[in-house]
């Protein structure tokens, strides 16, 4: 490990704030050369507790490592490589993640839930890189495999998401308005809804 002090304020700061969602400083990062999250520590903290964070960090990190040898010695198991996916997304590895959620999406022998689960994370990952065309088709197989009320809930919302992005407000709209009365208790009303009023004060 190099340690490397970056300055919030800098524009390097300003990237790796925004990169990792940091929301405290002052904070500690470790991460691969290609930018993949080891270990993330956020907010001020008295040195015990540094140190604590810091191993916890570190048996999370060789846990994460074994997987990867595991799934190299069983490059068939498409739940492995689902699993190891998920939690590259959530180290913030997007391009490392998605290599692992395209093999699953694409086998024919894949479970319909687990291609389902890697379209949705690839559609969110399209979105964020504001690839429009990708999160559509990934959308749209979902809403044909998947059984899973919240994997299609998820994928009405983001072909809403989509429409956000080419600027086709109305159609937008007019999606989250289906979604709204379609699934009037869904946990993801109030995301509808709030996005509806987003859309509609856009328009002031």
């Amino acid at each position: 490990k190099v340690a490397v002090s970056v300055p919030r304020g800098t524009e390097d700061g300003r990237k790796l704030v925004a990169r990792f969602r940091v929301r405290a400083t002052p904070a500690w990062l470790v991460v691969t050369p290609d930018l993949l999250l080891c270990a993330k520590q956020e907010g001020a903290s008295n040195q015990s507790t540094w140190f604590e964070r810091f191993v916890e960090a570190e048996r999370a990190w060789a846990s994460f490592r074994r997987r990867l040898a595991e799934e190299t010695a069983r490059p068939d198991d498409l739940a492995l490589a689902l699993a190891v996916g998920e939690e590259a997304y959530r180290r913030y590895g997007d391009a490392f993640a998605e290599s692992r959620f395209w093999r699953v999406a694409a086998a024919p022998d894949a479970p319909p839930e687990a291609r389902a689960k890697a379209l949705s994370y690839l559609a969110t990952i399209a979105l964020e890189a504001r690839r429009f065309d990708d999160p559509e088709q990934a959308q749209d197989g979902i809403l044909s495999a998947s059984k899973d009320p919240v994997l299609l809930e998820k994928a009405e919302l983001r072909l809403a998401d989509v429409a956000v992005g080419r600027g086709k407000r109305d159609d937008a709209a007019a999606r989250l308005r289906a979604f709204v009365e379609k699934h009037p208790s869904s946990p993801m009303k109030a995301e509808a809804e709030a996005l509806l009023k987003a859309l509609a004060d856009a328009r002031k």
